[in-house]
């Protein structure tokens, strides 16, 4: 009998969050960041209970230098509003399913799967301190990125900057 709760201990722990990292938002062929408030009204959309996410506090300071002047802008789910200079942004947001919790740390502070080094969060990363999924490097934003401190999404550090079509992803949520 102890054997049978034990185990049952460990499935509640298992991580059945989907991980997000700078989650966009499409309205009117326009691509938008998401606000800060909106990380749990964009989780409920993809069908998760809830959300919990890291943010940017004053992006309309970092984000000129984080993507060379692109004109991108973030926008509030709730309100359905621009929020550009009043909202903080969501950077990365982990959904969590109804009924659970959100996802405990490993021995070297990843919260997600199969990740390698230290302090990611998301799935398959290696490195450290990436937010997202899929990156190999260091202090990456975003999806699939390979190098370090990248802030987009399908980005080698080496190649081309950032654009609007590598931050549309299969995982923007259509308004």
């Amino acid at each position: 009998m102890v054997l049978t709760l034990v185990s049952a201990s460990l499935a509640a722990e298992e991580c059945n969050s989907a991980f997000f990292g700078l989650p966009t938002v499409s309205l009117d062929d326009t691509l938008y960041f998401i606000s800060a408030r909106s990380a749990n009204i964009f989780c409920r959309y993809k069908g998760f209970e809830r959300g919990v996410g890291k943010f940017m506090a004053r992006p309309q300071e970092e984000l000129p230098t984080l993507l060379h002047d692109m004109d991108i802008h973030i926008f509030d789910i709730f309100d359905m509003a621009k929020c550009d200079g009043r909202c903080p942004m969501t950077v990365f947001i982990e959904c969590v399913p109804r009924g659970q919790d959100s996802c405990s740390a490993d021995s070297n502070l990843n919260i997600g799967a199969n990740n390698t080094g230290m302090n990611n969060r998301g799935n398959n990363n290696q490195g450290w301190c990436n937010l997202g999924n899929n990156n190999i490097g260091d202090y990456n934003r975003g999806s699939n990125n390979t190098g370090t401190k990248v802030f987009c999404n399908n980005l080698q550090q080496a190649s081309d900057r950032c654009t609007l079509d590598k931050l549309r992803t299969a995982e923007t949520l259509y308004l």
